[in-house]
């Protein structure tokens, strides 16, 4: 079995992966998967028409807004490409655990994405947006994600030396 633990940082739009081995040590970027679309404003994600409905006391028309917008609909998209990407890694065995870093909103379509075999290998969720970070600086902001953890012994033998709540 694999000893590598992921560092997923994502957003809406976009995803890095990072591997953190633990004989290794230090962060390394695995892949990094994006949709430029839902980074596009919602007018330019070509909007439909609304449809219109006619109400039964009234003669005139009016206009249905849709349930769900087509930026949110392509985030969503994004979400459940990136948990079938997950899942298919943990079904080969690329990595041990995983830590999901994205803001409330992505963390919960991306966490609802994914299937049994990576859903037992989340160790946690930090819900912080760290898209900004440079590949460089990533482990020095995930560094102290240990005391956030539901399982932070794990995390403790990644990055020696941070303290280990009890």
């Amino acid at each position: 079995m694999s000893k590598t633990m992921w560092f997923i940082v994502a957003d809406g739009a976009q995803a890095r992966i990072f591997a953190n081995e633990a004989e290794k040590g230090g962060l390394a970027l695995v892949t990094q998967l994006r949709n430029d679309k839902a980074r596009l404003p919602g007018a330019k994600l070509g909007r439909d028409k609304p449809t219109r409905v006619q109400e039964s006391a009234n003669p005139g028309r009016s206009a249905n807004e849709p349930h769900v917008d087509p930026k949110s609909k392509e985030k969503q998209r994004f979400a459940h490409q990136l948990g079938s990407h997950i899942e298919e890694a943990a079904k080969k065995d690329k990595f041990a655990s995983f830590v999901l870093v994205a803001p409330a909103r992505a963390a919960r379509e991306i966490r609802a994405a994914l299937g049994n075999a990576s859903r037992d290998r989340l160790l946690g969720i930090v819900n912080k947006d760290l898209s900004w970070v440079g590949d460089a600086d990533m482990a020095t902001h995930v560094q102290g994600f240990g005391r956030r953890l539901q399982r932070p012994r794990i995390f403790a033998r990644l990055f020696p030396g941070q303290p280990v709540p009890k």
